[in-house]
């Protein structure tokens, strides 16, 4: 009975030293998909893809548990990421920052890439306000207005 017992420790020990103190990443995978312009379909470089854990209602906070940029070809690869229900929050400069409200499920061992984003280009209006002769008017207000009906 003292045999076995001294046999089962010593197999126990001999696979935890041959792991070699590696971690092995289980049921993860990794999330690749494309980040878009709305409209024109242009690549946007160098947005910054976060994923939230699906817990919150739509309002993720702080720093998204995992994180990737797009490339110039606006494509984005996050590895390792946890099996589990994500939210996509995506930002990027001159567009209109955007989370998405449906979750995507990530599993392990499943495509989990061909997803597609598409992000508003925000606007700038600039220019000079001036009188019938071309003298500038000081302390204008100018208002930007969205006709609806």
């Amino acid at each position: 009975m003292r045999r076995s017992f001294y046999l089962l420790a010593l197999l126990f020990v001999g696979f935890s030293i041959g792991a070699g103190g590696q971690t092995v990443q289980q049921n993860t995978s990794s999330v690749d998909g494309l980040v878009r312009q709305t409209g024109t379909l242009k690549a946007i470089d160098a947005a910054s893809v976060s994923l939230y854990e699906a817990i919150y209602p739509l309002f993720p906070h702080g720093p998204g548990l995992y994180a990737g940029t797009t490339d110039a070809t606006g494509a984005f690869h996050i590895p390792h990421v946890n099996q589990g229900r994500y939210y996509f929050s995506i930002t990027a400069n001159g567009f209109k920052t955007q989370t998405f409200p449906k979750a995507i499920n990530v599993v392990s061992g499943h495509d989990n890439s061909g997803l597609t984003f598409e992000l508003i280009a925000t606007a700038a209006i600039s220019g000079r306000v001036t009188d019938e002769t071309g003298a500038p008017l000081p302390r204008t207000t100018v208002s930007v207005l969205q006709y609806r009906y």
